[in-house]
């Protein structure tokens, strides 16, 4: 998990980057510093995601940082970074994290129709 996400944190000025299940339970999170604030409140995180039903991507942009959240198949995939990070380049890197789960899933699909019966 942590070679999927490698290339997105090393973009300038991205802080972290957390995956959630579809449930708000961690999944992974890894972060270039150490974080001020206390990010495992399931409950906030879950509050948050429930408010955004609907929405495949979105950003939230404050004065100092931005949260980019989107919507996988595994579940909520959030990047923190600062308020002047290429956002351009931080979706383009998701998407390429999105697709890769949806790799790993229809491969065992495919792989599931070619095993032997017994």
């Amino acid at each position: 998990m942590k070679a999927l996400f490698r290339e997105v944190l090393d973009i300038e000025g991205v802080k972290g980057a957390m995956l959630f299940s579809l449930n708000g339970d961690f999944v992974y999170k890894e972060f270039v510093d150490q974080m001020p604030v206390e990010v495992e409140n399931k409950d906030f995180w879950v509050a948050t995601f429930n408010s955004l039903k609907g929405f495949k991507e979105c950003e939230v942009v404050f004065e100092n940082a931005m949260l980019y959240i989107k919507e996988t198949s595994l579940g909520y995939l959030l990047i923190l970074m600062e308020a002047a990070t290429r956002i351009a380049l931080v979706r383009l890197n998701c998407d390429l994290i999105s697709a890769s789960f949806e790799e790993k899933k229809s491969s065992k699909v495919w792989w599931r129709l070619f095993k032997k019966k017994k």
